[in-house]
């Protein structure tokens, strides 16, 4: 399950599970295993909106939903920081229901929200999270899937088992040297509680803007802030 307006990237596996619809409209993914789609977050999205999930689930037989795939910060939804109780929720919600969580990291990773990833701010770890901009700094085109130990293990011991997946320079070891000095330094120069100074700095200061006929609003988290511009700030309309 996947959310109204998501992006995830754009190879074949990753547009299969964007919620943007004018992004995939030219194609045709095989199988079509992505047919439910959760609602889109609003700003502070909380437990409410889980339960809106969790009815949506009920309708379409929670067995027939595998897993959740998310961006935690919601980045290519006008940035909809959710409320502090969603992610656990969504959490508890998932377990209840046997679903996989996968947290999509791949932007908010590596200390740009202010922690090593977003999900550190709710203090919750989902089943499966990419990873890549963030790990190598944008010095080697570089990603990761990181899985939990149970998941990591059901694909072990039998080739019948395994996904195969891969690119022509994957495990590339200049590229993996690179990420792990790159998350080295993120760490020793404590790079994500800077993030976290700036971008606290940063937000007072845009809300300076206020005044601005076209300002509709500023919100972030960390470095990751999003700057909402308006046609009419009485509708909102953008």
């Amino acid at each position: 399950m996947t959310r109204h307006g998501a992006y995830h990237g754009t190879t074949f596996g990753a547009m299969a599970v964007d919620g943007n619809y004018h992004s995939t409209r030219n194609y045709i993914f095989q199988p079509d295993t992505f047919g439910r789609i959760a609602p889109a977050p609003e700003v502070g999205c909380g437990v409410e909106h889980v339960r809106e999930i969790a009815a949506l689930i009920e309708r379409e037989n929670p067995r027939t939903v595998s897993a959740i795939h998310l961006d935690p910060m919601n980045t290519a939804i006008r940035v909809a920081i959710p409320g502090d109780d969603f992610l656990p929720a969504l959490r508890q919600m998932c377990d209840d229901y046997g679903i996989i969580l996968i947290a999509d990291e791949i932007i908010t990773g590596f200390g740009r929200t202010g922690r090593m990833f977003a999900c550190d701010h709710y203090g919750v770890v989902p089943d499966i999270m990419t990873l890549s901009k963030g790990l190598s700094s944008g010095y080697f085109p570089i990603g990761a899937a990181v899985v939990k130990g149970e998941i990591a293990d059901a694909f072990t011991g039998s080739p019948e088992h395994t996904f195969r997946h891969g690119h022509t320079y994957s495990g590339h070891p200049v590229g993996c040297a690179i990420a792990l000095e790159n998350i080295r330094l993120i760490e020793s120069e404590g790079l994500a509680a800077q993030a976290a100074e700036s971008g606290a700095y940063l937000l007072e200061q845009l809300k300076g803007l206020a005044h601005h006929a076209c300002f509709g609003g500023v919100r972030g988290k960390g470095m990751l802030i999003g700057l909402e511009l308006v046609i009419d700030k009485e509708t909102g309309q953008t």
